[in-house]
């Protein structure tokens, strides 16, 4: 791994712990404190402090846990399905908060961890990617931000340096219930992510776990912008609809009315929409 040595600028808290949780990722056994305090420019007890932070956020939200074998080094450990999400939040923050660092260390980190395998190379990373993206944009009838993109060009690397990578650092399989693989098979997500899968696996020579799909389907259920107004799919027309009987039937239980049913309406869905 390379370290850039250009002077860094002065960070916020908020920063240097994106930077923190995206270094605990980066495609190495462990991570070494050093390196993240010159990175972040920080000493070492700003770092360790940065680390505790870290670590109670993501052991509340996700169940992921940072262990250190010894003072120097750390890493990341817990269930694989919550790995993943942790970073799939902890990418998009940082992208939006520090997307410098996002491509000055974390990506070509990837790259170098890839360069083994043939396929992954600068024509893949610029433009293979992107083509993937953009038909996946196009099957589901969304338009990707360009920040979207930008993250899936990452975190779909990231999930292939898992699948053909053999150390340790590469978590393994991710489990589905029976049920969660039903519940995401039902979505309307499911054949553009199964295209995705089906794609990624002719470059990697069918080296991608089967799960990847369902994870696939998850992945870009989570990205799903809800707005009840610019939907035309019936799963989202259907929520509308049920959100509009509530209300219908709340008035109608209060014996009031409210000031803008639409409103309410946009409220409620895009409340719901996420949380289901």
């Amino acid at each position: 791994m390379s370290l850039d040595t250009h002077p860094v600028p002065e960070l916020s808290g908020q920063q240097r712990r994106c930077h923190v949780l995206l270094m605990l990722y980066a495609p190495l056994p462990a991570m070494q404190l050093e390196t993240i305090s010159q990175i972040n420019g920080t000493d070492l007890p700003t770092t360790q402090q940065d680390l505790a932070e870290v670590n109670r956020e993501i052991l509340r939200l996700h169940q992921v846990d940072v262990i250190a074998p010894d003072a120097s080094q750390c890493q990341l450990t817990g269930n694989s399905l919550a790995l993943r999400l942790c970073l799939f939040d902890g990418l998009r923050r940082a992208l939006r908060t520090s997307a410098p660092f996002v491509n000055r260390h974390f990506a070509p980190w990837l790259h170098q961890a890839l360069e083994p395998f043939r396929f992954a190379d600068s024509h893949f990373r610029e433009h293979t990617l992107n083509q993937l993206i953009q038909q996946c944009a196009t099957a589901l009838q969304r338009e990707f931000s360009e920040r979207d993109q930008a993250f899936l060009r990452v975190y779909l690397q990231y999930c292939l340096w898992q699948n053909l990578s053999k150390t340790e650092s590469a978590f393994g399989p991710i489990n589905f219930s029976a049920t969660q693989c039903h519940w995401l098979r039902e979505k309307s997500e499911y054949a553009a992510a199964s295209e995705l899968f089906n794609q990624l696996q002719q470059f990697s020579d069918g080296r991608l776990a089967e799960e990847e799909r369902d994870f696939f389907t998850l992945l870009l259920r989570l990205m799903k912008n809800h707005n009840y107004q610019s939907s035309g799919s019936e799963e989202d027309q259907r929520l509308t609809r049920q959100v509009a009987r509530v209300i219908a039937n709340f008035q109608d239980v209060a014996g009031m009315k409210f000031s803008s049913d639409e409103g309410l309406t946009r409220q409620l869905f895009a409340h719901l929409g996420p949380v289901i």
